[in-house]
């Protein structure tokens, strides 16, 4: 039983990663036609309807205090995103990508510096092989092979 639990969560994260990579090509061809808010607003209302849809109960049931947080962290957001979209403008989707995924390695120096978490040994060699990993994914060289 516990193979099959396994091999269901390896493809939901096969699935999540291959929409998320084609997030890039996707938003490098609407951002052609599109100017950069319009687009995060439209994946936003997507998104926001989505969640409403998913958990209509905690839609309902949050209360004022629950709402400004969501507010002044959806702010945040939109402007990551619309960031994010203008340079997306300006480069590759493969190289949005990669600055995109540095995000993951920078984890535990962000948390270090805000939580005041030292990393850990492992929290280490993590970032050392996603860094590798993503610097070999984008190489010249690898990508002829």
């Amino acid at each position: 039983m516990r193979l099959k639990s396994n091999l269901a969560a390896d493809g939901a994260l096969v699935v999540v990663t291959l929409i998320w990579g084609s997030t890039f090509v996707m938003a490098k061809e609407v951002l052609a036609h599109w100017p950069p808010l319009a687009y995060i607003c439209v994946r936003f209302v997507i998104a926001s309807l989505a969640l409403v849809a998913l958990f209509p109960k905690q839609f309902v049931a949050a209360r004022a205090r629950e709402w400004k947080m969501g507010a002044s962290l959806g702010a945040l957001m939109v402007c990551g995103f619309t960031v994010q979209a203008i340079g997306q403008i300006y480069t590759t989707p493969s190289k949005s990508a990669f600055i995109t995924g540095l995000t993951t390695p920078l984890v535990p120096f962000v948390a270090l510096v805000v939580l005041r978490v030292r990393p850990s040994f492992e929290n280490l060699v993590g970032v050392v092989l996603a860094s590798v990993g993503g610097i070999l994914i984008r190489s010249q060289r690898t990508s002829r092979c």
